[in-house]
C-alpha cells in the first residue's frame, strides 16, 4: 500500500500539465468591448497557439502558431482585415517580435502597425512595447463625418 501511495505521488508530480496564460487585454475604444490575448501552451511552456475571448459574447477563437509569420486575423468587419497580428521569426520556446498590423483608414486601405515583443522569461509569457513590459494595448477609432473607418492609434501600456 505504501509503495503504491509513493509511485502515485511520484507520478503526479512529475506530471506537468499545460496552461493557457493570458498575455494581454485588449481594450477597443470604438465600440467598447475587451477581449484575452491568451497563449497557449504545452507542457514545457511552449507557445502551440493563441486564444482571442470576447467578454461580451463569451466566445473564443483560436489561432494556430504556425500561421503568425502569414498573419493571423484578430479583427475582421464588413470584409476588412482590421487588426492582424504578424511574426516573421517567432520561435516557440523564447518568443520573438510581432507587429500589429492595423487598418487606418478603411476608405484608403492604409494600413500602420505597431511593434512588439512575446518574451518567454523562464516562467511565463511576457509582451512588451519599447522594452517596456505591457499588459494592456487599446485600440481607439478613426472617425470621418462621424462614421468609423478605421484605427487611429493604438496605445500600450
Amino acid at each position: 500500500m505504501k509503495s503504491i501511495l509513493i509511485l502515485v505521488t511520484l507520478l503526479s508530480s512529475s506530471l506537468v500539465m499545460a496552461a493557457d496564460q493570458k498575455i494581454l487585454n485588449i481594450i477597443n475604444a470604438i465600440d467598447n468591448k475587451n477581449y484575452d490575448l491568451i497563449m497557449e501552451v504545452d507542457e514545457d511552456n511552449r507557445a502551440s497557439g493563441l486564444k482571442v475571448f470576447d467578454h461580451s459574447n463569451k466566445d473564443t477563437k483560436n489561432y494556430n502558431m504556425d500561421k503568425l509569420e502569414s498573419g493571423v486575423v484578430l479583427k475582421e468587419e464588413q470584409g476588412h482585415k482590421v487588426i492582424v497580428l504578424k511574426g516573421q521569426s517567432f520561435d516557440h520556446d523564447r518568443g520573438g517580435d510581432v507587429k500589429i498590423d492595423y487598418l487606418y483608414n478603411g476608405i484608403t486601405g492604409s494600413r500602420k502597425d505597431m511593434e512588439l515583443e512575446i518574451q518567454f522569461d523562464g516562467q511565463k509569457w511576457q509582451v512588451y512595447s519599447n522594452a517596456r513590459r505591457i499588459s494592456n494595448l487599446k485600440f481607439k477609432g478613426k472617425t470621418i463625418f462621424g462614421k468609423v473607418v478605421g484605427v487611429a492609434s493604438v496605445e500600450a501600456y
